[in-house]
């Protein structure tokens, strides 16, 4: 799969239950990677995401 289509859309709304996560590090060195690493053994981990939209 070609994901660098999927990360342009980054940012724009696409389903009701799923989030888009960039897999380029950003500056404080998170990514999908990340998350995935640090949270798939952490069942109830709480993950708040927000709308940047005016960034």
């Amino acid at each position: 799969m070609d994901y660098d289509t999927c990360e342009s859309r980054l940012g724009m709304k696409g389903s009701c239950g799923c989030i888009r996560v960039q897999r380029r590090l950003t500056p404080e060195n998170v990514n999908a990677k990340w998350l995935y690493d640090n949270l798939r053994r952490k069942p109830f981990t709480k993950v708040i995401i927000w709308d940047d939209s005016d960034r």
